[in-house]
């Protein structure tokens, strides 16, 4: 973790031979400080990708990383190939809970603030903890018998998690964290309804599971691009034309009374990291407009594999990138669009899904 500008956090990951800059307040991943990094991508054997609200960064070995960026909580999770190489603020991973707190001259500190400060890199001033506040979340939701939180209570201390919100820690942020602690003892629980929720275009606030009906149905479409990363479709945006195709499709659009389209692109089929279907984020951006949406098409990369011409790799599975687009931010009440671009013979055999089950 490194301090910004900001006074706030960035996680940094060290690779072989680069810094991954993942500042969780801009929802920025970038390589140094400066531009932003297209995703997904391929760091030093990193798998860097954005889906909606998770960003993760996932290695050959086993590391795992996940972010909520609505929450700005991070989750790392190990395999076994880590263990007893770990410190500092992850612990020791060596099966003995003697040490996990352990200080790099060795000793032993069981104060949380101590332990992050004798890990810290280079020394930074102490801010003077903000004065508590009255939060009514804070009770409602780490003391409350009826919370969402409540049956993991009796199995991870929520009160530390109640001291840091009544000192003005966001109550939804560690409503989170403490979510993620639950799951890995297998307990369910769920994100209290305050902390999910959406703003309408007209303003109102709606909370998860509560139902709105829309009256004035947004006059603008979502398009999205589902392309198969083959060598069939290397240099796309020029072999086929793009510019001109999402042009004449704008135009085509606003003459029938849509404006403001967003347009997205998603990539499937390929042999590397495009294996599964993934969304495209060119700087920071999943929808763009019409003038700017030819340039994804351009920041993604086909794999050696499958730049083969001759390449008898199966083509990959369209349907299932179909479904996958359902899962991206699309407006509500606005109209969807998907135009597929496959470029390889599509074999039902091969597909996990059939067209009756996402139709």
């Amino acid at each position: 973790m490194e301090s910004n500008d900001q006074g706030k956090y960035d996680l940094v990951v060290l690779t072989k031979k680069n810094l991954i800059f993942i500042d969780l307040y801009k929802e920025q991943v970038s390589l140094g400080r400066e531009t932003p990094l297209n995703l997904p991508a391929v760091v030093d054997e990193l798998v860097v990708d954005r889906q909606t609200d998770t960003l993760s960064v996932q290695s050959q070995n086993g590391l795992q990383i996940d972010c909520n960026l609505l929450f700005r909580t991070c989750k790392l999770e190990v395999t076994g190939w880590y263990y007893a190489s770990l410190g500092g603020l992850l612990g020791t991973y060596n099966n003995e809970q003697f040490d996990e707190q352990q200080l790099p001259n060795g000793t032993i500190d069981t104060d949380a603030k101590n332990l992050a400060h004798a890990w810290s890199i280079r020394s930074v001033e102490v801010k003077t903890p903000p004065p508590r506040t009255n939060n009514t979340s804070c009770a409602k939701f780490f003391r409350n018998k009826v919370s969402p939180l409540h049956p993991c209570f009796s199995l991870i201390d929520a009160m530390p998690f109640y001291e840091e919100c009544e000192k003005g820690v966001e109550a939804c942020t560690l409503a989170n964290a403490y979510l993620e602690l639950c799951s890995q003892q297998h307990v369910p629980t769920h994100i209290p309804d305050h902390c999910v929720q959406c703003i309408t275009p007209g303003g109102d606030l709606v909370e998860e599971g509560a139902f709105l009906q829309l009256e004035n149905l947004p006059e603008s479409m979502d398009v999205v691009f589902v392309v198969e990363a083959q060598y069939c479709n290397k240099n796309i945006r020029k072999a086929k034309n793009i510019d001109l195709f999402v042009d004449t499709l704008d135009s085509k659009l606003q003459g029938n009374g849509f404006s403001d389209n967003r347009y997205a692109v998603v990539v499937y089929g390929g042999s590397g990291v495009y294996r599964r279907a993934r969304a495209l984020y060119v700087n920071n951006k999943l929808f763009t407009d019409a003038v700017d949406i030819p340039r994804h098409f351009e920041a993604f990369q086909i794999d050696k594999n499958s730049l083969v011409k001759n390449n008898k790799t199966v083509g990959g599975d369209a349907l299932r990138a179909l479904s996958f687009v359902s899962s991206l931010p699309l407006r509500a009440g606005a109209p969807r669009a998907i135009v597929l671009l496959p470029c390889t013979k599509c074999d039902a055999s091969f597909s996990s899904l059939d067209y009756s089950t996402i139709y």
